[in-house]
């Protein structure tokens, strides 16, 4: 029974959610021997009789009918996106529809492969030649026509013509012609009965006959074998049985116009050279036939190869890697061998480069092991001597040794960069970093500061450092003692004598950048240690020195290196740079640029963005009151405006907050005078602290009660009158240097300044419980600020009552010293400075 043909258009949704036309053909469901499955079918109406789709029905439900029951849909996991077949009847697509089901069925049933139920039945595909174009005259092979392994798209074949030189152009164009659903079906042609190996061996008749048509044909064979794609066939083209003459068909493409010389290239030019004699003949061949991939990769055959061909000889290539390293790793005397040889010769031999190159492929290639192989093998060659090696290469002048030496330290820093830091760390005399640090910054023509600028990153990582380890402390102390001066120094000094302006080479230019990103690095990752180096050294003025170059990647690396300053939002940093005022040299950079909407301006711009969004109030009110004016017209962009409405702001508040009579004892206190429950404590201790200090007469003093002090406001004893009300300064330090005057309606009594409180605090008793309730029982009236002479009265103590005088007070700060007050200093007076009064107490 013949199955119907339909038919169809083929779609598929592209990324753009568009649906791409991939041809018109005719479809049939089949089964698909290489898959062992079911499929769709469709194969082109052209004469070449391609497949336009071949795909596996699934036995979920993905497919949905649309349109006028003339479209099927359904999501291709494979693929990734939508599949549609679109029919040109509703016949056509309910036949189709019908076999889905039916294949459906037989996965719910439990059957393997319902379509082999019965030959010819509705689900079998018996895919006569004469019902599409251009396919008569070819057979029927298994029940699946045309497409040998999977059934579709040429006839189907059970053998391959004979391995004769009669054949050869027979089988070329059949290995042209496979498409890749037949590439299984071919590969095992291949391998039968060792097909493969006889075709190789008409090559020396062919080339001793010098017939050309025939080895362009072996070349055809031979290339089309490799898009095959196959490990085993590969493994067979480049054994050491038949590596030479692949490599000899492979001198006669037809698409060159003369023969090359690849046997010749590979005998005579290239030399394998043992800087330790291999003993294991197998590893020797396994290391010649790593060079042989590697050769057709990339020489022979690299623009007919595709990416997957290409990718399996790579991973051929890999496995070779790993065994190889394994073996020399497992071979107990070989790297000891291997270094006691490379230790004892002379580097500038002409060899010591081999033994060189050979360590570093050793550790180049050790990326290809598993972490703990590879742990294992650089720690080996670590303890033999591998850094002491790379430490003779650096010393040298030939610039391929100091390559080598530095692709070395990458390889190892790519694995563990501990192994390295420790070694840096505990070398005599640390050659091997101040040859890394004089690099970077002297350069070198051989051009290793590239790779010893990302070493150095690597070894700075704090992260990738165990914190409770005692080298990590070891190596940063190292680093920052002896070695980061040295990066700085390349910025040039800080003071008067460094040129205002200059132009350095290209080559400086991009040195200096590079040690502005390692600086960058280490204030972001490093903390207090970079910090006070910073502070100590006037590093941030040394790079903004940069500010005056002309290159704009310096000018941008100055900009980089402040904004990294303030990002860590370190208040030490904060007071550095307003104290040396080293916002200038940025305005400056940023006023001669313009109004030019160049990288400078945004990078500056965003710097001032950075301070007002984070609301960094001792920043702002350095800008503006230093460099107001400069800024002052500057209005094409609002960052500037909007910093100086926030100045303001704050001048405001803190003007308010200067007004209020506040921070003195009572504040903060309940109408009634008692304390709330979160002051409590502060002055409980304040209490405690003050009568552990004073002495009995001193508390006798205090004790006194207002009755005493009425005679002592007519000239009686001074030492029993109150104490005058003191204001004590605000907590806000912005108005730590405005003092209140304290007075009585008689007149000033003392001077309410930043630390005058404190002072006066040992000379105040605030007395007990039983002395406050005793003063809440006297009505004392509480202070009050007249208006109009902007003082403070105190209205506690009647207007009649003399307050405590100075010469009294003078002769209980000595009693409390130990010692006399020295001869000028009142200690009640406005004029006594706060630092006085504190070296007194």
């Amino acid at each position: 029974m013949k199955a119907p043909f339909y038919r169809v258009k083929v779609y598929r949704l592209n990324n753009e959610g568009k649906w791409d036309d991939r041809g018109t053909g005719h479809i049939n469901v089949q089964y698909l021997e290489s898959s062992d499955a079911v499929g769709i079918v469709v194969i082109s109406e052209g004469h070449d009789a391609n497949p336009l789709l071949v795909h596996g029905i699934h036995e979920k439900e993905i497919y949905h009918r649309q349109g006028e029951d003339t479209i099927i849909t359904w999501n291709d996991a494979d693929l990734g996106t939508e599949l549609a077949i679109s029919f040109e009847d509703t016949a056509g697509c309910d036949y189709i529809w019908s076999q889905i089901s039916v294949v459906q069925q037989g996965y719910v049933n439990g059957e393997r492969r319902p379509e082999k139920r019965q030959r010819g039945g509705p689900a079998v595909d018996e895919y006569e030649s004469q019902l599409i174009p251009g396919m008569q005259g070819q057979g029927q092979q298994d029940g699946a026509a045309y497409g040998g392994a999977s059934g579709i798209g040429a006839s189907a074949i059970s053998e391959l013509p004979a391995p004769e030189m009669g054949n050869l152009e027979a089988i070329a164009k059949l290995m042209s012609e496979v498409s890749a659903f037949q590439r299984d079906r071919y590969v095992a042609l291949l391998l039968r009965d060792r097909y493969l190996e006889r075709l190789l061996c008409n090559f020396q008749q062919c080339e001793d006959l010098e017939d050309l048509p025939s080895l362009h044909n072996l070349f055809r064979i031979v290339k089309n074998t490799f898009l095959l794609n196959d490990t085993n066939l590969m493994e067979i083209l480049f054994s050491e049985e038949h590596v030479t003459g692949v490599l000899g068909i492979l001198e006669y493409d037809p698409d060159l116009p003369a023969k090359q010389n690849h046997r010749e290239f590979l005998s005579q030019k290239v030399v394998f050279k043992e800087v330790v004699p291999i003993e294991n003949q197998e590893l020797r061949l396994r290391i010649h036939q790593t060079y042989r991939i590697g050769y057709v990769k990339d020489v022979i055959l690299p623009r007919v190869l595709d990416d997957g061909t290409a990718g399996q000889l790579q991973s051929l290539m890999l496995f070779n890697f790993v065994e190889v390293i394994t073996r020399i790793h497992q071979d107990p005397h070989y790297l000891d061998e291997y270094f006691r040889r490379f230790l004892s010769w002379d580097p500038s031999e002409p060899d010591w480069l081999d033994y060189l190159k050979f360590l570093q492929e050793l550790c180049s290639h050790s990326r290809h092991l598993h972490p703990p192989q590879r742990a294992r093998l650089l720690s080996k060659l670590a303890r033999l001597g591998l850094f002491d090696i790379v430490t003779v290469a650096f010393k040298q002048d030939r610039a391929e040794l100091r390559l080598s030496a530095a692709d070395i330290l990458i390889s190892t820093l790519n694995h563990d960069a501990a192994m390295l830091r420790n070694f840096l760390a505990a070398q005599e005399n640390h050659v091997l970093f101040t040859q890394i640090i004089d690099f970077i910054v002297n350069g070198d023509p051989s051009g290793v500061q590239t790779q010893l600028l990302d070493a150095m990153r690597v070894l700075l990582e704090v992260d990738t450092i165990d914190p409770n380890s005692q080298d990590r402390d070891a190596f940063l102390d190292l680093f920052y003692d002896q070695y980061v001066g040295k990066l700085v120094a390349a910025m040039g000094p800080a003071g008067k004598e460094a040129p205002k302006v200059g132009h350095v080479a290209s080559e400086q230019a991009w040195l200096l950048s590079a040690v502005l990103d390692l600086l960058c690095f280490c204030v972001a990752n490093h903390g207090y240690r970079i910090k006070y180096y910073i502070l100590r050294n006037n590093v941030v003025e040394k790079v903004l020195r940069l500010t005056t170059r002309k290159e704009a990647s310096l000018n941008l690396g100055a900009i980089r290196f402040f904004r990294t300053c303030l990002g860590v939002k370190d208040d030490f940093y904060n007071r550095y740079i307003m104290k040396h005022n080293l916002f200038e040299p940025i305005l400056n950079l940023f006023i001669s640029n313009g109004q030019r909407y160049n990288l400078i301006n945004s990078a500056i711009l965003e710097l001032f963005v950075f301070i007002l969004n984070n609301q960094i109030r001792n920043l702002i009110k350095h800008v503006i009151e230093n460099y107001g004016e400069k800024i002052a017209d500057i209005t094409y962009v609002s960052t500037f405006q909007d910093m100086r409405n926030r100045y303001e702001a704050l001048v405001d508040q803190e003007r308010q907050q200067a007004g209020r009579p506040s921070a003195g004892r009572d504040q903060g206190r309940r109408p009634d005078g008692s304390e709330p429950a979160a002051n409590a404590p502060a002055w409980a201790a304040r209490r405690k602290r003050d009568a552990r200090e004073l002495d009995r007469d001193e508390e006798n003093y205090f004790s006194t009660d207002d009755d005493d002090n009425d005679d002592a406001s007519h000239g009686g004893n001074q030492e029993n009158a109150p104490p005058a009300q003191t204001l004590e300064p605000s907590s806000d330090k912005a108005n730590s240097g405005t003092g209140v005057t304290v007075v009585s309606d008689k007149g000033v009594v003392a001077n309410g300044a930043s630390t005058g409180s404190e002072v006066l605090g040992g000379l105040v008793d605030y007395g007990s419980d039983e002395d406050e309730k005793e003063a809440s029982e006297a009505n004392a009236q509480p202070a009050r600020v007249d208006s109009r002479e902007g003082i403070l009265k105190d209205t506690s103590v009647p207007a009649d009552k003399p307050q405590l005088n100075k010469g009294s007070a003078n002769e209980k700060l000595a009693n409390r010293i130990g010692g006399t007050v020295p001869e000028g200093h009142d200690v009640m007076s406005a004029a006594t400075t706060d630092k006085e009064v504190a070296a007194l107490t």
